[in-house]
C-alpha cells in the first residue's frame, strides 16, 4: 500500500524537475533572442576562407578635395592655380576663356549653355588640327554638383600632341586612383549623340567631341 502511494509522488517530483530544466533552457533561449544582434555576412563565392573584419572606430578624415586644407582664400587660390597650370608658361597658349555653364546658369538658359559648349568644342578641334597651343576652361553641372574642366592643347615632351586635363574640384583620395587621371588625351573625334548619350547630358542629334587616352578611357564634351 505504501509502495503504491509512493510511485505517484515520485512521478510528480520527476515531472516538476523536468519542467524546471525546460524552463531554464527556454529562458536562456529567449535571453539570447532578445539580446543577440543578427549580422548578415557576405556570401562566399569561392572555396577560400572569407575573413570579415569590423573596424572598432571610424577613422578621422582630412580635407575631401584638393587645397581644401587652406582656410585663407588667397592660399587656396594659389594652391589650385599650381595644381591646374603647373609650370606652364600660359602666355604661349591661345586663351579660349571659360565656357560652358555652371549649376545656376544651366537652370536659366539651356540654349545659351549649348552654344557655349559648341564654342568650346570648336576651339579644341581647331587648335588640335592646326597643332596650336590653346587653353580653355569648361564649366559643367549635374543636378547636384558643378565642376570646371581645364584643358591644355599642347605638345608633349616627345613632340607628339596631346590634350592635358585637370578637373576642379579634385578629390584628394579618389576611389579609383588608376582611372581618376585620364593622362594624355591623344585622340579626338566628332560624334553625333544618340539616346544612349543622354547619360552625358547630351541631347540626341548634338555633335560632340570624344577625347580619348591610349587605354581608351575618354572625356565626352
Amino acid at each position: 500500500m505504501l509502495m503504491k502511494l509512493g510511485f505517484p509522488r515520485i512521478r510528480i517530483i520527476l515531472m516538476a524537475f523536468g519542467l524546471g530544466l525546460a524552463g531554464v533552457y527556454m529562458w536562456q533561449g529567449l535571453t539570447m533572442a532578445w539580446w543577440g544582434v543578427p549580422v548578415d555576412l557576405p556570401e562566399a563565392r569561392s572555396g577560400n576562407v572569407l575573413e570579415v573584419t569590423v573596424p572598432l572606430e571610424e577613422k578621422s578624415h582630412g580635407p575631401k578635395y584638393l587645397c581644401d586644407e587652406f582656410a585663407d582664400q588667397n592660399d587656396r587660390a594659389s594652391c589650385l592655380h599650381e595644381a591646374i597650370f603647373e609650370s606652364r608658361d600660359i602666355s604661349l597658349y591661345d586663351d579660349g576663356g571659360q565656357l560652358g555653364c555652371g549649376l545656376e546658369q544651366s537652370k536659366v538658359t539651356r540654349i545659351k549653355c549649348e552654344r557655349s559648349l559648341e564654342q568650346a568644342r570648336r576651339f579644341i578641334w581647331d587648335h588640335w588640327k592646326k597643332r596650336k597651343r590653346g587653353y580653355v576652361a569648361i564649366a559643367n553641372a549635374s543636378d547636384k554638383a558643378e565642376w570646371v574642366t581645364h584643358l591644355f592643347i599642347e605638345p608633349a615632351a616627345d613632340g607628339s600632341w596631346r590634350v592635358a586635363e585637370r578637373t576642379i574640384p579634385m578629390l584628394r583620395e579618389p576611389q579609383d586612383p588608376e582611372h581618376y587621371w585620364l593622362g594624355d588625351l591623344v585622340e579626338i573625334e566628332w560624334n553625333r549623340a544618340t539616346d544612349d548619350d543622354k547619360v552625358y547630358g547630351l541631347t540626341p542629334g548634338t555633335l560632340y567631341l570624344r577625347l580619348s587616352n591610349v587605354t581608351g578611357d575618354s572625356l565626352v564634351l
